[in-house]
């Protein structure tokens, strides 16, 4: 219900500065960078045993496009860091939050942000959706390079060598 209620207030606002498949993508990739957060505390703590789902890491990649729009247009951010920093608190009181995944997913947020707005000189000129495809590629590749790279060699071949359940035909 959170999740749904933080892309009602912040979907739409960024859906209309980025256009719909910009926006989609920009999701996308902080679901993704959501999900490398949590690999990479899985390969440092050794506990590969934690799982998440939902979309609470992409949000946090959208916190972290929304804070740097904020920031480059001179608004007040008070009140979405307050947001933030109140989300990050929230594995404080409620249990098996993947806070993990909300760090990876700002952090991708917040890099996809500046790419989009600064990023390198030679693409600032261009069309946000050029921008969108080249950043977002070499993003997407990057964090799936990590996710192979992380992932231990045991885990894989568990994977598969699990046997498969074969279930009777159905009449």
């Amino acid at each position: 219900m959170g999740n749904m209620l933080t892309l009602i207030i912040i979907g739409p606002y960024l859906e209309k500065l980025l256009g719909h498949w910009c926006f989609l993508a920009v999701y996308l990739i902080c679901g993704l960078g959501a999900s490398d957060g949590l690999m990479v505390y899985s390969y440092v703590t050794h506990d590969w045993g934690t799982s998440a789902y939902g979309a609470s890491g992409a949000l946090f990649g959208l916190f972290g496009v929304v804070l740097l729009v904020f920031q480059r247009t001179h608004a007040d951010i008070r009140g979405m860091v307050i947001w933030i920093v109140l989300d990050l608190a929230m594995p404080l009181f409620i249990p098996n939050v993947a806070w993990q995944a909300h760090i990876g997913g700002f952090v991708i947020g917040l890099v996809l942000g500046w790419l989009l707005l600064d990023g390198i000189p030679a693409l600032r000129r261009r069309p946000l959706w050029v921008r969108m495809l080249v950043y977002g590629a070499v993003l997407v590749v990057l964090l799936v390079v990590l996710a192979v790279v992380l992932t231990p060699s045991w885990l894989i071949r568990f994977e598969l060598q699990t046997p498969q359940i074969n279930l009777p035909d159905m009449p």
